[in-house]
């Protein structure tokens, strides 16, 4: 029976891989300019699998390796320093390998382009009359004179 179960187990295992690559199915992009994010969740993706993979497999091959045998008797460890520590390293490399790339790719989303326009926009609380209220960005660094074409785009409605 536990071999069974094991076999079973990997058959799993191999057919969620077998249809991962057979699927017709694919991400689609975000942004035509965000493929630094695209590539993020598809290597996210893929260590994912591996480590599912991984943890399938391992588990077909306990339940087949520690079944239940009549003559042999079970060991209790309850600590293990040396399991503890390959665990903790295993997990803090997998969680490096997924916070990583994402992190870098979150430092060029925010950072501003070098080639980026720079302007003063303000909002009173109280909306006035004319909502809109942008200023450009003086070289004196006084604020420019107020003009509603520097606001992209506006749809001005009359209703007087």
């Amino acid at each position: 029976m536990p071999t069974t179960v094991a076999i079973v187990f990997l058959l799993i295992t191999v057919g969620s891989v077998v249809f991962h690559f057979w699927s017709p199915w694919w991400w689609t992009e975000v942004a035509s300019n965000w493929g630094g994010m695209d590539d993020t969740i598809i290597l996210t993706f893929w260590l994912t699998g591996f480590v599912f993979v991984v943890i399938c497999l391992f588990i077909s091959y306990c339940v087949w390796k520690f079944a239940y045998k009549k003559d042999k008797r079970a060991e209790y460890k309850p600590e293990d320093k040396k399991l503890e520590k390959i665990l903790t390293w295993a997990t803090t490399l997998g969680v490096a390998a997924l916070l990583a790339p994402g992190l870098i790719i979150w430092n060029q989303y925010v950072s501003v382009p070098k080639n980026a326009l720079e302007f003063d926009v303000s909002q009173p609380i109280c909306v006035p009359v004319n909502p809109h209220s942008s200023r450009m960005k003086c070289t004196s660094s006084v604020r420019g004179s107020t003009d509603l074409s520097y606001v992209f785009p506006l749809i001005v409605i009359d209703v007087g």
